[in-house]
């Protein structure tokens, strides 16, 4: 969070009947969780905001808004300010089959370095979205559907060994990238019109180096366990 001004999330799942502290609880079934973010050199939680089976004390509703003024159930106070990092904590060791939307902004220049050479830059100015899906249980999570990153404005930069003659003939913007189930990656992006063709078959030359690193480099075994099992 320090290197994002700030952000907002929204995460949909199926939870069991779980107390998530402070008075609160949540029955099983579907939630929704929404929450926003401050970053920078103290990050902090704004709000957050269930949709679901929620029961505040012996008072049940179905939805609850907490922020740093107080705790309202279907829009009547049930409480003071609660520890918000505390409550989506729980939360997320809870969720199963998910999916999630957020949607950030850089607090300056992001530089992203992974290994072997590759490094990604995204600009201060540019809004970053990422969105995917995951089923299992919360302590077994596993990609069901491409975790999608969309970069606006500027896009990002991407360097690599691979990418230097490239970088040279034209300004690159790649506008997202693309992470599926199975540990193949995708760049998505291009250039003018007379060098487009180049570009983006240099996108898939490095799209297909990242999808050999994901999925056998031992770098990146933490990603492979989040990877569909049968890939």
């Amino acid at each position: 969070m320090r290197r994002f001004q700030g952000g907002a999330a929204r995460v949909r799942g199926r939870i069991d009947d779980r107390d998530l502290g402070s008075g609160i609880a949540v029955g099983a079934g579907e939630l929704e969780v929404a929450f926003t973010f401050e970053g920078g050199e103290e990050p902090e939680l704004l709000a957050i905001a269930l949709v679901g089976d929620v029961r505040v004390g012996d008072v049940q509703g179905r939805e609850l808004d907490a922020d740093i003024d107080g705790t309202q159930l279907d829009g009547v106070d049930v409480t003071g300010p609660i520890r918000i990092d505390l409550l989506l904590e729980a939360l997320m060791h809870g969720l199963s089959d998910v999916s999630a939307w957020a949607e950030v902004f850089p607090a300056g220049e992001l530089l992203v370095k992974f290994q072997h050479g590759v490094q990604v830059a995204i600009s201060p100015h540019a809004v970053v979205r990422l969105e995917g899906a995951a089923v299992g249980s919360p302590a077994a999570l596993r990609l069901s559907e491409p975790l999608v990153l969309s970069v606006d404005g500027e896009g990002l930069r991407l360097s690599h060994t691979r990418f230097h003659r490239l970088a040279s003939l034209a300004d690159i913007r790649i506008e997202g990238a693309a992470l599926h189930p199975d540990g193949e990656v995708t760049l998505k992006g291009g250039a003018n019109a007379a060098l487009d063709r180049v570009v983006r078959g240099g996108l898939k030359r490095a799209s297909a180096r990242l999808s050999e690193l994901v999925r056998q480099s031992p770098r990146f075994a933490r990603v492979r366990s989040f990877l569909r099992a049968d890939r």
